[in-house]
């Protein structure tokens, strides 16, 4: 009788040993799976705080060269009706430099004809 009794206690040691090992590999499978989700979550969020305002960016970036492409050719349209042969995209650097020179050459050749 002794001897059924143990027999009976380590069937039932082993059954709670195999069935505490499903248990753990289920759970452990479970845990992969979630860290899994949660790895793709992560690189999802960095690929819409990363990549998304770039493009954006680019397209913001895009609008304003073509505002400033036009704000530059009606500029030299404006420069060509004057007669300014200067080429510059800039508004403030439209000068004609060669009549600035011509004109300070021939301001310090009459100055120093008066010396």
């Amino acid at each position: 009788m002794a001897m059924m009794m143990m027999i009976v206690m380590k069937n039932k040691i082993t059954i709670i040993i195999i069935i505490s090992i499903i248990i753990i590999i289920i759970i452990i499978i479970i845990i992969i799976i979630i860290s899994f989700i949660i790895i793709i979550i992560i690189i999802i969020i960095i690929i819409i705080i990363i990549i998304i305002p770039k493009f954006t960016v680019v397209a913001v970036n895009n609008e304003d060269r073509k505002k400033r492409l036009t704000s530059d050719m009606k500029q030299q349209d404006i420069n060509k009706k004057r007669g300014n042969l200067a080429q510059t995209n800039n508004a403030s650097d439209n000068y004609d430099y060669h009549a600035l020179f011509k004109c300070l050459f021939t301001y310090s050749q009459i100055k120093s004809s008066y010396t």
